[in-house]
């Protein structure tokens, strides 16, 4: 899907590159946007268009800075969040395992793939809910910075998205594939977060673990969306 998505947007691109350089268009400029209407609004003052000479909504670019660099910290807050909640669910993975091991059930020698399949569906359910939350709090935030046009305001809503989403979405794979196993110690003096010894991976290494993660991750994620489609249409 990806690829055609791709191949469409590049014959596209081409398509217009074509029309443009036919209908003699390639110089063309979109004249100013308008002011969003909530902009219109919301603005506390109004200023004097020196071209024009009309009256137009302001608001102060300094007050504007302060604002936005309070939503980069709102931003920097929640990937603490995130990793907090990360290193949650690491102890959450290694407790189990250590709980299990001690059981006497036939359950022992699973131990370590069932504390890392509940500990990835666990960890999809934490990103979901923190991504429906940040959204709407960066929604909250973008409005909140007074952004003059609709594009700008679209931009630095998708800028803080983009970010939030990238770490809540791939900090536990990338802790799998970079970092587990890589801190554990050696016999006699193993390293230990809160008091418990840090986890390592298999015999194997951490590939199936990280494939395990990124497949219950996706798809997990694709199926509630589905399901929430199709039930919430």
């Amino acid at each position: 899907m990806s690829l055609w998505a791709v191949t469409f947007l590049e014959f596209w691109k081409r398509t217009c590159s074509s029309l443009s350089h036919r209908w003699d268009c390639s110089e063309f400029q979109d004249i100013e946007e308008r002011p969003r209407p909530e902009f219109t609004a919301m603005a506390p003052m109004t200023i004097r268009n020196p071209v024009t000479g009309a009256e137009e909504p302001y608001f102060p670019e300094n007050k504007r800075i302060n604002r936005t660099l309070t939503g980069f910290m709102a931003i920097i807050i929640m990937v603490a969040v995130v990793l907090m909640f990360l290193m949650a669910i690491i102890l959450y993975r290694t407790i189990l395992t250590i709980v299990i091991d001690k059981s006497d059930t036939p359950l022992t020698g699973f131990a370590s793939r069932i504390a890392s399949i509940t500990g990835s569906v666990l960890n999809l359910l934490v990103i979901l809910m923190l991504s429906k939350v940040y959204t709407s709090l960066a929604r909250i935030l973008t409005r909140w910075e007074m952004h003059r046009t609709q594009s700008k305001y679209e931009d630095m809503f998708i800028l803080k998205v983009f970010i939030f989403q990238f770490i809540n979405f791939y900090s536990s794979p990338v802790y799998i594939a970079f970092f587990k196993g890589r801190f554990v110690g050696y016999p006699g003096d193993y390293n230990t977060l809160l008091g418990i010894r840090n986890e390592d991976c298999g015999a194997g290494g951490c590939l199936v673990e990280l494939a395990q993660e990124l497949l219950i991750i996706m798809v997990g994620k694709q199926l509630i969306n589905n399901i929430q489609e199709f039930l919430l249409p």
